[in-house]
């Protein structure tokens, strides 16, 4: 089921909340930032991938995603954040929030090939010991594993990017490549 979801910005905070409605399959921009959400209810072990594919805002700034171990974004640990920042030189960061509430040294890579105004494809496929990530196409880089994968619950996507399609794909040896659910949007 697809369900539209709302960015809801509060005025005095930066506190981001959303709100889903399944009579629609529109997503809303709400003070030019987009947020998806998307539960991952079998967790993300080594052999999974997910193929987001995209358009980058004109005039954005960056766009995040976000591999969540639970439900809420706001007070969750974060195995894994990826930020892509137009407005610092079109570099990569990525990182992870601990269990006591902090970010962790952060690893920065320069002129990432998403550019606003154009269409993306990015790919996280999760290893044993990283994730690696391609975008359009190429290999971009590795980022180890400092939480473990095994509970990751949720993915988040925010920021100044329109998500067209994300995929859940399991590429295990024993099995092969195969879809195991996926989101087309319009």
């Amino acid at each position: 089921m697809e369900v539209e979801l709302r960015c809801v910005k509060e005025p005095d905070s930066n506190k981001v909340e959303s709100e889903s409605d399944s009579k629609t399959n529109k997503n809303v921009l709400v003070d030019e930032v987009t947020y998806y959400g998307w539960p991952i209810p079998n967790g993300f072990p080594p052999g999974f991938m997910v193929r987001i594919q995209g358009l980058a805002h004109r005039g954005g700034k960056r766009f995040e995603v976000n591999f969540a171990l639970g439900s809420e974004y706001q007070s969750s640990n974060i195995a894994f954040h990826s930020s892509v920042r137009f407005g610092e030189g079109g570099d990569l960061v990525n990182n992870s929030y601990n269990v006591k509430k902090r970010w962790e040294e952060e690893e920065r890579f320069h002129e990432v090939p998403i550019t606003p105004g154009q269409n993306f494809e990015v790919l996280i496929l999760c290893e044993a010991t990283k994730f690696k990530i391609a975008i359009d196409g190429e290999h971009f880089c590795d980022f180890n594993h400092r939480i473990p994968f095994t509970n990751i619950k949720h993915l988040d996507i925010r920021g100044d990017a329109t998500i067209t399609l994300l995929s859940f794909e399991d590429n295990t040896p024993q099995k092969g490549p195969s879809i195991e659910y996926g989101y087309p949007l319009p």
